[in-house]
């Protein structure tokens, strides 16, 4: 087992439960490290990075989570200070997986990060409408780039105004309130 396999696989072990002091120093490190891994050539190295990633993601949602009573308003601010910046940069990856992954994370601690995400809010909320077609399904993606070509453009633009509003489990833009924002 190559090294960076076992330390993605040790890291995924490692991180559940620790504080955000104890992760503050080297969280930066570890989310570079593990950009450059997700993108590696063998797919055995890729999954081993993997579960580091959502290890990493994780432990940044839940630390930055005010809702879980046992987060304070400083560590909140102080964690998204830090995981939105790297994330804002990794939407712009070489690798279409590494995009989407860190755009699905954006949306996770948009969730739960609710007004003290009001900071990034400039950075934030274009990022997210960029990667829009990143987190929508794929399929409806494909229909709009070709609609035209096959002549039902028309039929997927009323299709797509007629679909289910998305359940709790699909990827959607969190309401301006949860940002701290102002809805009008």
């Amino acid at each position: 087992m190559p090294c960076s396999q076992a330390s993605c696989l040790g890291l995924a072990d490692l991180l559940p439960g620790r504080s955000w002091s104890e992760l503050q120093p080297h969280f930066e490190l570890l989310f570079t490290s593990l950009l450059r891994v997700l993108d590696d050539v063998k797919e055995t190295v890729r999954k081993a990075a993997l579960a580091g990633w959502r290890a990493v993601c994780g432990a940044a949602a839940r630390l930055s989570d005010p809702a879980s009573g046992s987060v304070s308003a400083e560590q909140a601010l102080s964690v998204l200070g830090l995981m939105l910046p790297l994330l804002l940069e990794s939407v712009t990856h070489n690798s279409a997986e590494v995009r989407a992954l860190a755009a699905k994370q954006m949306l996770k601690l948009c969730e739960t990060g609710g007004k003290h995400l009001s900071p990034h809010a400039v950075r934030l909320v274009p990022a997210l409408l960029e990667n829009l077609s990143v987190l929508e399904d794929q399929a409806l993606n494909y229909l709009q780039q070709h609609a035209e070509s096959a002549g039902i453009s028309e039929q997927v633009g009323s299709a797509s105004l007629s679909l289910p509003p998305p359940s709790p489990r699909s990827p959607q833009l969190p309401p301006p309130e949860s940002c701290g924002l102002e809805s009008e």
